[in-house]
């Protein structure tokens, strides 16, 4: 997804917002809530040497569907949960009407199988993260109409 949405051009200006650092040069935003959509962040800063220095970050922003150009999406809010939290992913598709096959592993076994339309119903899928996963990762593997993967 990321690689796709790198290839696309500019699109107008939705928001601005201040972005804020600590020492160690982590940045943090506070963005409006924005519309579901794909996204581009960009920011500019002058360093302590008075260098110019800029970074962009992709995003897309869940809805009922993934934006138009994405075949399908499989994308996690965070990359770990702990134990008592949910896991939020978004599953989603370009193409409406699309099938969708998601399949969720601990470990090598199959827990649960879900079949999902692209468009229809919410396009995040909420996983709560329990005592009963154990130490074993759960991972998904999504399925679409047109092949694995």
């Amino acid at each position: 997804m990321e690689q796709t949405l790198r290839r696309w051009d500019d699109g107008a200006e939705v928001a601005q917002a201040a972005v804020t650092h600590g020492a160690d040069g982590v940045a943090a935003v506070k963005l409006p809530a924005l519309r579901a959509g794909a996204y581009r962040l960009r920011y500019e800063t002058t360093d302590a040497f008075g260098q110019k220095a800029t970074a962009q970050r992709d995003f897309v922003v869940a809805g009922v569907r993934a934006p138009a150009g994405l075949p399908a999406v499989l994308a996690a809010e965070r990359a770990s949960v702990r134990v008592g939290e949910v896991a939020r992913l978004m599953v989603a598709s370009g193409f409406e009407g699309q099938p969708l096959v998601m399949d969720v592993y601990q470990g090598r076994q199959r827990v649960e199988h879900r079949l999902l339309t692209a468009g229809q119903g919410r396009a995040v899928v909420e996983l709560p993260v329990t005592e009963a996963c154990g130490a074993a990762s759960r991972w998904c593997s999504p399925w679409c109409a047109t092949g694995r993967r």
